[in-house]
This record gives structure tokens, C-alpha cells and sequence, in this order.
């Protein structure tokens, strides 16, 4: 998804000489044994934890990956671990200093439908593409370095979401689907 280009601040974490200003996470618990709602406390701890960590200005990494892959396949219940992260990212005063970005396979914009009906190449569900990834992600990412990053761009933030809609609506959705299975398989293959 990176060659996509979607995100335009991403090439200053995923060069070879910035490597380590990434840290990717892979949470994967086991949910059929300990039950969802053990599984949700565990994950927000986490999350919380990273947080805490990432929010220390002298802290290794710019940003943090935590990979879901054994989470709920459900999107509710991913909105709902997303809300409830928020909600203690605020309590604990760390949201002046950490922001949630929220990746998802299934992930549906608020204001957007799944398909509009006209078949499996419709235009209106390649927009949720922008948002979705091979398993449930939630990206950590240090407030003062998205404001810098911004105030250092010359596109517009406003023109860059609206970008990558273009992108995948002129992809279309069974072209996205195809690049999100791919990646899937890749990441299986490892």
C-alpha cells in the first residue's frame, strides 16, 4: 500500500536511514481461549502502553504499528477498541501528544455505504480502500510530528484524503480488493 503513495509523510519513516522511527507490534492474542472481552482489555492496555511510550519526546520511533491479525473480524467491534483507546488516550492527557489513525479490512466510512448497489466494481465502496489493510491496525503517531509534517507539506491535508479516493476510485474496487488480497497472502507467506 505504501507504493500507492496515499500517505505523502511516509517515505520519511520507511527510508533505509529513518528505519528505526517506525515500530511495528503484532498483537496476537488468542481469543478463542481467553474470550473477547479479555481480549479487548488486553488489547487497550497495550495500545495504552505504546502510547504512554511514544508520547516521551526522547522515545526511539515516530510512530507505531499495532498489527491485529487474530483480532475480531467484526468492524463494530474494532470501532468500538478504536473509541474506547480514544477515550483513555484523553483521560490519561496523552492525546496532545499521540493520535489514532485506523486501519481495518472491513473499514467503512461513517458517511459512505459498503457497495451503492451497481455491482462488485462500484465506485462508491473503493473509497473505504483508503482506510483498509490486510488485518486490524492501530497507528500511533506523535501529534507534534503530524503537525510538522503538515506544516511542511505543500498539498494541502484536505487534498490529500481526497487524492486517495480518486486513486482507488479509478482503481476501482475489484482491482483493491485484488492489491489488499495480495498483500494478505504476502503477509501469510512469511
Amino acid at each position: 500500500m505504501f507504493g500507492l503513495r496515499l500517505c505523502p509523510w511516509s517515505g520519511s519513516v520507511l527510508g533505509n536511514e529513518n528505519s528505526s522511527k517506525m515500530r511495528v507490534v503484532v498483537l496476537d492474542n488468542d481469543v478463542e481461549k481467553w474470550g473477547e472481552a479479555v481480549e479487548m482489555i488486553s488489547l487497550t492496555n497495550t495500545i495504552i502502553d505504546e502510547a504512554r511510550m511514544l508520547s516521551v519526546p526522547e522515545a526511539e520511533g515516530k510512530t507505531t504499528l499495532l498489527v491485529l491479525p487474530s483480532f475480531s473480524s467484526s468492524f463494530e467491534t474494532y470501532l468500538e477498541l478504536i473509541d474506547v483507546c480514544e477515550s483513555l488516550l484523553a483521560e490519561e492527557a496523552l492525546n496532545d501528544d499521540v493520535q489514532i489513525a485506523s486501519f481495518h479490512p472491513l473499514y467503512v466510512f461513517g458517511d459512505c455505504e459498503e457497495t451503492s448497489g451497481e455491482g462488485e466494481d462500484d465506485e462508491v465502496a473503493a473509497e473505504n480502500y483508503t482506510n483498509r489493510s490486510p488485518f486490524p491496525i492501530v497507528h500511533l503517531l506523535r501529534v507534534e510530528d503530524v503537525r510538522s509534517a503538515i506544516a511542511g507539506s505543500p498539498t494541502p491535508t484536505e487534498e490529500i484524503w481526497k487524492k486517495n479516493i480518486r486513486v482507488f476510485k479509478a482503481m476501482g474496487t475489484k482491482k483493491a480488493k485484488l492489491l489488499l488480497q495480495s498483500v494478505l497472502d504476502e503477509a501469510r507467506a512469511k
